[in-house]
This record gives C-alpha cells, structure tokens and sequence, in this order.
C-alpha cells in the first residue's frame, strides 16, 4: 500500500487521481484537522462557548485591547482564565454608548486609543472605557456680531472664529465670519451656546488683526456664557490651525497611518489632516469601485475594492495608486500579520500577503477555486508552534469552476 504525505493543503483545482505529488500530496477535502509544517495531520482542538451574545458582530483585537457588539452595545473584553467584559460608556461615565442599528464597526489605534467608526460617526476608547468623539464637534449655532464705539479697537475689518475644545485639548473644525468696527471699537457677540454640549471642554475665540486673513487666539470661554465682547485686538496668542477644514467623515472602514486617520466608504478613501486625525481639508482618492479593504504596512496602504487590488506607497496626500492585483477582496477580511510589516486578507481568489514594499502573494490561487462571498471575517491562530490565516464567508456561492470528485467529472 503506497504511503501518503506528507501534505500540502487542500486543492480543488486537481482530480482525484492527480492529488499526488514530488513534493506531497494534497487532500479534496479536511474538515476539523490541522496540517502541521512538517506536513502531518492532527484533529483540530475543539472550541467552548466563551461569552453568548443575542445579536454579537464586530469583534476585534489587538496588543492594545480587545472589543465586540452585541446588539446596540460595546463591549471591552479582557481576563485570562475567562472572558471578563466592560461596557463601554458614553462620556458621562453611566450611559452605555448606544450603537447604531444594522451597522458593523470598524476599529483601529491611533497611537493613543483605540478609534472606531460605525459608518455614522468616528470614535475613540478612552482608558476609563468611555466612548468620546474622534474629536469635538464644531459650534453647532452661528453667533451673531455687532459693534458699538465703547471699546480700543481701531476701525477696520476683524475676522473670528469660535473652536470648540475637548477634554484632550483638541480643538474643532471652524469657519471665521467677518465684522468692520469702527474707531474706538468694541465687538459684541451673543447666541453663544449657553451649555457646552457633553463632549466640548471649552471655546476658544480666534480674532484676526485688523484687516488681516490670520486668526490668532483672544480668549478661552471656560465657562458657558450666551454673550461676550471683544475691546481689543490679540496679542501673541496661537494662530488658529483647524480654520476652513472639516470633520473627518465616518466610513465603513477606519485606519491610521503616520498621523492620519483614513476611512472608506464606498467609492472614496478620505484622508485626514496629519497629526490631526479627526479633521480633513477635503483630501480624499476617487476609486473605481466600492472599497472593501484599508490596510497599512510600513511603506504604504493597500487598498481592496470589489475586482481590484492596489498599492499607495507613501504619503496618501502625494502618492501614486498602484495595481497590484486584477481581482478584488471580500470586505472585512484583512488583518495586520503579527510582524506588523505586512498584512493579509482573503481576496476572490484565496488567502494573500501583502508586503510592506507592495508586493502581494496568492497563498491558494494555484491549487483552490474560493467561494464567491458577500462579507467575511477573519483571524490570526497561533498554537502548536502553527500559524494559520482564518478566514470564515458569509452568504457564499459555491464555485462552478472547482473540480468535484472524479466519478462525477468523469
């Protein structure tokens, strides 16, 4: 009886008779067994219910944490010996953050918390397990200006700016309105918000000098007040960094990369400002198709679509895309390897790495016909001294193309 091994994996590109090789043989078919890197099988270890979730999605982790959703909440999941879990909260510490309905997270780490969007909104995870905005909103009303000649101003146009500031010190998107005082000028501002909204620490008042374009720092509203005045021009205070620019926009995909927070939805990957992840000044990349993928290496971003593969070596605001496969990638199947200089992802023609300088490698396309899916999940394994790439499709479709057993080909 001739003997068998040692194994490569599994193929459905080969009939029955020609799963035999030089260099081992393949399998038609494993379920429930590991293939070890000497090419020997051993049954898979089982798995127990850890946590039970009545509607769980979303899960996801890393070296600085670990999450899921169950229904409208957020959970952190932490404990060695057993799964332990926090709520996360909103702000005030006691309201659980609700999450929006039929909408999957999407999570990454900025070098400081860990940020997520939902598709409506971007998030972050505060320390204390607290759901904040990526950053503070913008002033919600436009307040209104007036001038009278009871102040030092000198006549001349003045620009201003109202900044909202979070409890980290961030500061908001704003736009600047415009006002001509007189000789001896005060200007009088009112319909300020008489609270601050629960994620707003401050306002800061941005004055430019007389008939110039540059906002400089006049005063911090630490309080709230309805109504304020401006008697004199700033003097040395910080120009203001975040005029004219925009909240990032959520997505259904959000990464971060060298200072810049980046999202994908849809047709489009916007980029933020750097070292300002939660403002952009309208940088974005027009794609071809609806984005399924955003993963970072060390050189540049590899981004999926649903029948193409590209590479953007570099700054986003400056680099070339690049084609690096003629196919596209199931959404939610990439991941950072655990070198963190490459990833993986399942694309519609198997398992790939990307490398930190572009190239990708098809682990399966020589040997395996994969399903067509709609959506997918996947993870890193390593056990046993084994390192497998796990990826589980949802709502697939069997592929015609793939060699079923001899007889029925035959």
């Amino acid at each position: 009886m001739p003997s068998l091994g040692p194994f490569r994996g599994v193929s459905n590109r080969r009939e029955d008779f020609s799963l035999g090789s030089k260099e081992g043989d393949f399998l038609k078919q494993a379920e429930n067994i590991d293939i070890t890197n000497a090419g020997s099988l051993k049954r898979r270890r089982g798995a127990a219910l850890v946590v039970a979730t009545g509607d769980g999605h979303s899960l996801y982790g890393s070296e600085f944490g670990s999450f899921y959703a169950d229904g409208h909440t957020l959970y952190r999941v932490f404990g060695d010996d057993g799964v332990e879990r926090a709520t996360i909260r909103q702000f005030d510490g006691v309201t659980p953050h609700v999450l929006p309905d039929n909408k999957l997270l999407s999570y990454s780490h900025d070098g400081v918390s860990t940020i997520f969007t939902d598709s409506l909104a971007n998030w972050r995870i505060t320390e204390d397990d607290r759901a904040a905005p990526l950053g503070p909103p913008p002033i919600s009303i436009v307040p209104a200006l007036s001038v009278d000649a009871a102040g030092a101003l000198l006549p001349g146009v003045y620009k201003i700016a109202f900044v909202q500031t979070d409890f980290d010190g961030r500061e908001s998107a704003c736009d600047s309105q415009q006002i001509t005082a007189p000789a001896n000028g005060r200007i009088l501002v009112t319909g300020l918000p008489a609270a601050f909204p629960t994620w707003v620490n401050s306002i800061i008042v941005y004055v430019s000098d007389l008939n110039g374009d540059v906002l400089y720092r006049s005063v911090e509203l630490l309080t709230a007040a309805s109504t304020m005045q401006i008697v004199v021009a700033p003097s040395g205070g910080g120009r203001c960094m975040t005029l004219n620019l925009s909240p990032m926009p959520a997505g259904e995909i959000i990464r971060f990369v060298n200072g810049r927070s980046l999202t994908a939805l849809d047709k489009f990957v916007f980029y933020s400002e750097p070292w300002a992840p939660h403002l952009y000044d309208l940088g974005f990349i027009p794609m071809p198709a609806p984005v399924t993928m955003l993963e970072v290496v060390p050189l540049g971003i590899f981004i999926g679509t649903e029948d193409r593969t590209y590479f953007l070596p570099g700054d986003p605001a400056t680099a070339d895309l690049q084609e690096v496969k003629p196919y596209g990638v199931v959404p939610r199947t990439s991941q950072r390897m655990p070198d963190n200089t490459s990833c993986w992802w399942f694309s519609t023609r198997g398992a790939c790495i990307g490398a930190q300088d572009g190239q990708v490698t098809n682990l399966q396309e020589e040997e395996v016909f994969v399903d067509a899916a709609r959506i997918g999940a996947s993870l890193t394994r390593e056990q046993d001294g084994v390192r497998q790439l796990i990826t589980g499709l949802f709502d697939s479709t069997p592929a015609a193309t793939k060699v079923g057993s001899f007889m029925v080909a035959d």
